[in-house]
């Protein structure tokens, strides 16, 4: 005797439906080097190229080239880019292009953090050169000179034009020198793992290997390079060669540590709205679930070090100030948004979600330390 089997489906129906993907996160560990060097072959009509190793830049542009020296110079640190899974892209100049048209075209189809270059054109140019990048908000480009008229000139210009995204680097026994320094600078500038604990780095004090101190380096022009905001490279104690690391113009460290938790928290918060399978509501519920991300990146930035608890050192203040100020000293950050029903509603009618605010105490570093000693007889 058959039995007619009856479909689950009439009773029960399901639907499966897979997350979308959003965005993976931007690498701010990635450099690219714009050269005067074409490629050896090119067949395929390559206008950038990323690489790992200096081996290979070798092949593609010639051992000789400052384009492998530098790239030498990038992969030899300890650590180097490679450290916070960052990669070198290399670009040729296109024909009478200038330095600030090549960042714009190469970020058309790479995203990249730090920008060195085989050729930087004048020093009467690093102003506007370095207003480029800042407008970009999310690289730093270094500008090294081997000439002690620009630590007075067009670096001292660029400090007093308030371009911190433009990092002045000396090293005055010649240009080439001043170009590789610039290479290994930058590549473990931006070697720090922001997924770690305890990983984000300052340049002060750091050897970076295949560069000797500056044979140039006086008292004089290290308080010019001070004023300047310029970073350089000298002899600490007659035996110990490190960076010189100068705030003037920002330390490099804030610099790289800013860019990494604005594009994290962008692309965080992009990755919220665009992988919820139904939506986000325009509610305090809804605008919780933003908040949570950007929780989750101030955390990591915690425990990365670039924040750190401790007490509010303004005045200034929103939200809630008890809130406020106990968020700093425990946690090292404060987030805030206000009330769906305080919105206008002709801003909530464009689906905007309130302003979400962050407070944070960065943690800083140790550069120097006073000592002081008393003796009794």
């Amino acid at each position: 005797m058959s039995t007619n089997i009856i479909p689950l489906s009439e009773v029960v129906s399901v639907e499966v439906s897979l997350t979308p993907t959003g965005l993976p996160s931007y690498n701010v560990n990635n450099m690219i080097l714009i050269t005067s060097d074409p490629f050896l072959s090119n067949p395929n009509g390559d206008l950038i190229r990323n690489y790992s190793d200096s081996i290979t830049v070798g092949s593609d542009f010639g051992t000789n080239t400052e384009t492998c020296q530098q790239s030498e110079a990038v992969f030899a640190q300890q650590n180097n880019i490679l450290a916070g899974g960052g990669v070198l892209y290399i670009a040729p100049f296109l024909t009478g292009e200038t330095l600030a048209q090549a960042i714009a075209r190469c970020r058309t189809y790479a995203y990249f953090n730090g920008i060195i270059s085989t050729n930087y054109g004048d020093p009467s140019t690093f102003v506007a050169l370095a207003a480029s990048v800042q407008a970009l908000g999310n690289g730093c480009i270094a500008l090294p000179t081997a000439s002690v008229a620009d630590l007075s000139g067009a670096l001292l210009n660029v400090q007093l034009a308030s371009l911190n995204k433009g990092r002045g680097l000396y090293y005055g026994s010649s240009a080439l020198d001043a170009r590789l320094f610039a290479a290994s600078y930058m590549s473990f500038a931006l070697s720090t793992n922001y997924n770690g604990s305890n990983t984000t780095i300052t340049m002060n004090l750091k050897q970076l290997q295949g560069i000797g101190p500056d044979p140039t380096l006086t008292s004089a022009i290290r308080s010019l390079c001070k004023t300047a905001g310029v970073d350089c490279y000298g002899y600490f104690g007659g035996s110990y060669p490190g960076c010189i690391s100068n705030g003037n113009n920002k330390y490099m460290d804030e610099i790289t540590n800013e860019i990494w938790l604005a594009m994290t928290l962008q692309v965080e918060s992009f990755d919220a709205l665009a992988e919820v399978g139904t939506k986000i509501p325009q509610t305090d519920a809804g605008i919780s679930i933003l908040k949570s991300v950007d929780r989750l990146v101030m955390t990591q930035a915690v425990a990365n070090g670039y924040i750190a608890p401790g007490q509010w050192p303004s005045s200034y203040t929103f939200g809630n100030q008890s809130d406020f100020l106990s968020n700093i000293l425990q946690y090292g950050f404060y987030i805030y948004a206000a009330p769906i029903a305080q919105q206008l509603a002709s801003i909530k009618a464009g689906r905007v979600s309130p302003t979400i605010q962050i407070a944070a105490l960065q943690a800083g570093a140790v550069h120097s330390v006073p000592i002081i000693v008393n003796i009794m007889p």
